[in-house]
C-alpha cells in the first residue's frame, strides 16, 4: 500500500497493553456483520502488537443466549466455548453476562474468567458509545476486555474488585470502569497498569 494512515489513537492502546512480542497474537474470530470489518480489524491488530491475527468463523451456536431485561436474545458471554489462549470474538449480536442480582445484563464486552474468550459486541458499542469514532471505540473496548483475559490491572493498592471484575481505580486509565463501559477519547492505561505483567488467569 503506498499511502498509509496512522492508527487511530485508540487502536494504539493495544500496543500499550501488548508492546512487540514475537509469539503469536490474539485470534479474532468474527461472526454475523458487524460495521467493523473483521479483515481490517486483525490487520490493524496484528500491526499494534507486531504478531500475525487469525480471522476465522464460528458459529453463534457456540453460546448459550439469554432474554435480557426488556426482551430480545443475547448471547450469554459465560456459556460459551474455552481457548487456549485469549480470543477476541467481534459480534454482530447482543452480548449479556450474569452480574449479582442481575442476570442476563447486557454489555459492551465481556471476558469470562477461565475461558480466554474475549467477546465484543459491536452493535451494542455502535448503539450507545458516540463519544469517538466507533473503529476507535471498538479497539478501545477490545483493549479493556484483553487487559482482563491476561489479568490487567495487578491486584493491590489502586484496584478494585466487584461482581465485573478487577478495575483500576485511575479515573483516567483505560482499565478503569467509570464511565460505564463507555471508552473516553485520549484514554490510556496508567503507568501501574502499563508495567503490570500479565498472568495466566485460566
Amino acid at each position: 500500500m503506498v499511502h498509509r494512515r496512522a492508527a487511530p489513537p485508540a487502536l494504539i492502546l493495544l500496543a500499550l497493553l501488548f508492546g512487540c512480542r514475537p509469539a503469536s497474537g490474539p485470534d479474532v474470530v468474527v461472526h454475523g456483520a458487524p460495521t467493523v470489518s473483521g479483515t481490517a480489524l486483525a490487520q490493524a491488530t496484528a500491526a499494534l502488537i507486531g504478531a500475525p491475527v487469525t480471522v476465522s468463523t464460528m458459529a453463534e451456536r457456540a453460546w448459550a443466549t439469554c432474554t435480557p431485561p426488556g426482551g430480545g436474545t443475547a448471547l450469554k458471554a459465560e456459556d460459551g466455548p474455552r481457548f487456549d489462549r485469549p480470543t477476541v470474538v467481534l459480534t454482530a449480536s447482543a452480548l449479556a453476562v450474569d452480574q449479582p442480582g442481575a442476570p442476563c445484563t447486557r454489555v459492551f464486552g465481556a471476558a469470562p474468567p477461565g475461558t480466554n474468550a474475549v467477546l465484543i459486541s459491536d452493535r451494542e458499542v455502535r448503539g450507545r458509545c458516540s463519544s469517538m469514532p466507533h473503529a476507535d471505540a471498538i479497539a478501545a473496548v477490545i483493549a479493556h476486555e484483553l487487559g482482563h483475559a491476561r489479568g490487567i490491572p495487578p491486584p493491590g493498592d489502586g484496584t478494585t474488585c466487584t461482581g465485573r471484575g478487577c478495575h483500576c481505580d485511575d479515573a483516567s486509565c483505560l482499565m478503569n470502569d467509570g464511565h460505564g463501559g463507555c471508552p473516553q477519547p485520549g484514554e490510556q492505561l496508567c503507568a501501574r497498569c502499563r508495567g503490570a505483567t500479565p498472568r495466566d488467569t485460566r
